[in-house]
């Protein structure tokens, strides 16, 4: 019991840091990460399709929707074959729609996966732990100062200039 509670200790603060860092999407009420254009017109349709598909009692294959049908599997955007996505459709719906949410612990547990996964190939490069800490949340730093935002029009960029958390560099 000792061993697994010491091998979960630095992936569970790698969850409290990433929950700490989303906290106002999280826990506010007040926040989405969900007003992009192509989230909004894309992938929450998409979602929303496979969602209902996976409620129907059937593993969501096509999506009716579009064109004159287009199949789901085998493309990679709309994930349908990731077990994350999943766990996203398996979770009950509000007035017959996903709720929103729920939308946001699916964003935040993806990014702290990412943080997990590199986290972990830090430890494989046999980095101590501190410096594979710093190296998964390092991954927030790009998502923040590169183009991997969830859109980049002014209004976003004014709001996250805003944000105290948020290094000035990454604003410019």
């Amino acid at each position: 019991m000792k061993r697994l509670a010491r091998k979960l200790k630095f992936p569970i603060l790698l969850l409290l840091i990433t929950v700490t860092f989303n906290w106002k999407l999280l826990l506010s009420g007040q926040y989405t990460c969900l007003d992009g254009t192509d989230n909004l017109y894309q992938v929450i349709p998409w979602l929303q399709v496979q969602a209902v598909q996976w409620h129907g009692g059937h593993f969501p294959l096509w999506d009716p929707h579009l064109w004159a049908g287009q199949p789901l599997v085998g493309q990679v955007q709309p994930g349908t074959l990731n077990p994350v996505n999943w766990i996203l459709f398996s979770m009950p719906f509000k007035d017959g729609f996903i709720q929103i949410p729920v939308l946001h612990w699916y964003w935040v547990s993806i990014q702290f996966l990412a943080v997990l996964f590199c986290y972990g190939l830090c430890r494989d490069l046999r980095l101590s732990q501190l410096a594979s800490i710093i190296g998964g949340c390092s991954i927030w730093v790009g998502r923040l100062c590169g183009n991997n935002r969830m859109g980049s029009d002014d209004v976003e960029r004014s709001a996250v200039a805003s944000d105290p958390q948020v290094p000035a560099p990454c604003v410019a």
